[in-house]
């Protein structure tokens, strides 16, 4: 079992600190990185400092986003491959998933208000709001060279320490062994957020909360002297005027970045860095972050590295160790009851045969991951002998769960969802099902999936779906509601889902459907074909063809991205859709919204071709307050619902404020259309 590595102040544990010290101080130093969320990519840019001044610590400690900087420092990645892995992370999905992502025709899976999981244990609430599936697997995938190192995170290249915080005394952790990335993982629970995690005997959550600058902890593990960087924001005053939010938001953020009395110590280097402008989610200002850090370190460790005469010496890691014997015949599982371990096996995949590089696991992590059978499986390799044996710390997610959500919005009215999921206990070429009920003011529907593993995780395979859907219309004239025509559809398609390129997912059906609406029926095939992006660039296009001489066609695109410019970011957008022969009412393509055109009601402006585009520019007021301002213009073809406005180019232009929540975000929207028309507009929840 891993235990936490806890020492006395100059004490050594086992590999650290033990020979001889540096030529030139006579004592060992440890590098401290600090929690701050996206900020903490500023610490790519200390390390990139150290690299460029031939510095190399003979010990790391990090809380939250430095324990990720700092073991994969540790572990021998250069400041330049950390500053590309953190750049192909979607750090904003991973931390708050976008609801349509690897939706099949709009099917988007609201974030739940209650969710309850059946399994041996009874009926179980989860122990977070938000599920950490992803971040888990994203941490394995990330340190998997590292995994060797479980036993003692000395037999790293660089000595190595994650801080966490003891949820039942609130006292520090200090982690030195068992998985890595299970003990990364502790170090930034954010509570409330993300469920704790059990290691070393304790139930851990984010080591700011105990101490988000853990220098104390350097010096206990054996460092003379100590280099800590602190990213976090500042706190600022805080008076008696102050609103309830802020001072709920103020809080915190104090909870999350507690600095113990007692530290430094004289001979200490204490760098904290000026990030004016840069807020704890700004994950889109990544290499102004990097740049920032090393601008406001390289002079200050250049100047205590001389002071104190620090040793310089070639700084480049040996990360291409000797390969690791072959894997023993049978893998190893903590948590997971014995008659599924089979499952988890063929869950697993073919295994590397012949000696072992760690990362050729990368492929059967990602099979173990998109099987959906846990919420995390923590992997570590230990040689015995002539063979090494490959271990996983799981956590099994219920094999029945049922989910409910609700949103209301002032525009569209109120909706509720259910979902209820089965997975077999078995490996079958189907083992995951779904049946989805959804009420809204203008419809409902129902649908079932069944499907091989979790095609929403990003994976490639079969499904089967089905759907029966009511939709009411809405048609605007001169802003009144005038039309209302009902579309009823019924659907049953079977398709594949697979990986264009990098980070590029395609999904492809062919179904039977029958539509009505009024006194129009349609019968017949209906082809699909959807593609979206995995990454921080939103791309998506979506066609869809109903053959025959009374069909129809629909081809959509979409293109969001994100960019930091100062305090703000900046975030694109483009819109476009086309429909050809005869379509039913439900296919028509609209803009209006705050999404498309703010001042119009959802799709007000309705009819055969439109387009949009947009430039929102966001300010973020802490982790989960933003406000915004919009530019919009949109343009309607062929115009079925208000065809009063004229087929040119609209201006329109909004503010924004919203509030994210573990249950979907709370928005509110103000927006001004050409004509004068103006909209204010409520929304809580997600729309779905």
């Amino acid at each position: 079992m891993a235990t936490a590595t806890t020492t006395r102040r100059g004490e050594a544990p086992a590999g650290f600190g033990a020979g001889d010290a540096p030529a030139g101080t006579g004592e060992r130093w440890g590098l401290v990185l600090s929690g701050g969320v996206a900020r903490g990519f500023a610490h790519i840019g200390v390390l990139r400092a150290l690299e460029e001044e031939h510095l190399r610590p003979d010990l790391v400690v990090g809380t939250s986003m430095g324990a990720i900087v700092g073991a994969l420092y540790a572990s021998g990645y250069s400041s330049a491959e950390i500053e590309r892995l953190m750049r192909g992370i979607d750090w904003v999905h991973l931390l708050f998933p976008r609801i349509d992502a690897l939706a099949w025709r709009g099917n988007v899976t609201p974030r739940p208000l209650l969710q309850l999981g059946v399994g041996l244990r009874g009926v179980q609430l989860p122990s977070a709001p938000l599920s950490d599936a992803e971040l888990n697997y994203m941490l394995s995938d990330l340190l998997i060279e590292a995994s060797s190192a479980a036993a003692s995170y000395d037999r790293l290249p660089i000595p190595f320490r994650a801080v966490a915080t003891d949820v039942a005394t609130a006292g520090t952790v200090v982690l030195g062994d068992g998985p890595i990335a299970r003990s990364v993982r502790a170090s930034m629970s954010i509570p409330f957020v993300f469920a704790p995690v059990r290691a070393a005997g304790r139930l851990l959550v984010d080591g700011g909360m105990a101490d988000n600058l853990p220098m104390a902890p350097a010096h206990e593990a054996g460092a003379g002297r100590v280099v800590a960087v602190d990213i976090a924001s500042s706190l600022g005053p805080l008076d008696s005027l102050a609103s309830g939010p802020a001072a709920a938001l103020y809080l915190i953020r104090l909870l999350t970045q507690r600095h113990p009395p007692g530290t430094p110590l004289p001979s200490d280097l204490l760098l904290r860095l000026e990030l004016k402008g840069y807020g704890t989610m700004d994950y889109t200002a990544l290499d102004s972050l990097v740049a920032a850090g090393y601008r406001g370190s390289i002079e200050a460790m250049r100047a205590y590295a001389d002071s104190v005469g620090l040793p310089r010496a070639a700084v480049e890691a040996p990360r291409a160790p000797a390969p690791l014997p072959p894997l023993a015949g049978s893998v190893q599982w903590s948590g997971l009851r014995t008659l599924r371990h089979g499952i988890a096996r063929a869950a697993l995949g073919r295994l590397p045969v012949g000696p072992l590089r760690p990362t050729e696991l990368r492929p059967a992590l990602g099979r173990l991951y998109r099987s959906a059978l846990f919420e995390n499986a923590w992997p570590s390799l230990e040689t015995l002998g002539d063979s090494t044996i490959l271990s996983f710390d799981v956590r099994e997610l219920p094999r029945r769960e049922l989910s409910l959500a609700a949103a209301y919005g002032n525009d569209d009215g109120e909706r509720t969802y259910a979902r209820i999921g089965l997975r077999a206990p078995w490996m079958p070429p189907i083992a995951l099902f779904e049946l989805t009920g959804i009420r809204r003011r203008y419809g409902r529907a129902a649908h079932a999936n069944a499907e091989p593993h979790a095609l929403g995780r990003g994976g490639s395979g079969p499904f089967l779906r089905a759907e029966y859907r009511e939709s009411e219309t809405r048609i605007f004239r001169s802003g009144r509601l005038t039309a209302l025509p009902r579309t009823i559809r019924r659907e049953i398609f079977a398709g594949a889902q697979f990986e264009l390129f990098a980070r590029q997912i395609g999904q492809l059906g062919v179904g039977l459907a029958g539509l009505s609406e009024l006194a129009r029926r349609w019968d017949g095939v209906v082809l699909v074909f959807r593609t979206e992006s995995r990454g921080a660039e939103h791309r998506r296009l979506q066609a869809e063809w109903m053959p025959g001489p009374d069909g129809y066609s629909r081809l959509d695109a979409w293109l969001d991205v994100s960019r930091k410019l100062g305090p703000f970011t900046a975030a694109p957008a483009l819109r476009a859709a086309i429909v050809d022969g005869h379509p039913p009412t439900d296919v028509l393509a609209g803009v209006g919204g705050a999404g498309t055109l703010v001042g119009l009601r959802q799709d007000e402006w309705l009819g055969r071709r439109a387009a949009a585009a947009e430039f929102r520019l966001l300010y973020a007021s802490g982790p989960l307050l933003t406000f915004s301002a919009t530019a919009q213009t949109g343009v309607v073809g062929d115009a079925v619902g208000a065809p009063e406005i004229r087929p040119h180019l609209q201006p329109a232009a909004g503010l924004r404020a919203e509030l994210t929540t573990p249950i979907g975000p709370i928005r509110l929207d103000w927006g001004l259309a050409s004509g004068g028309r103006r909209r204010f507009d409520v929304m809580l929840g997600d729309r779905f």
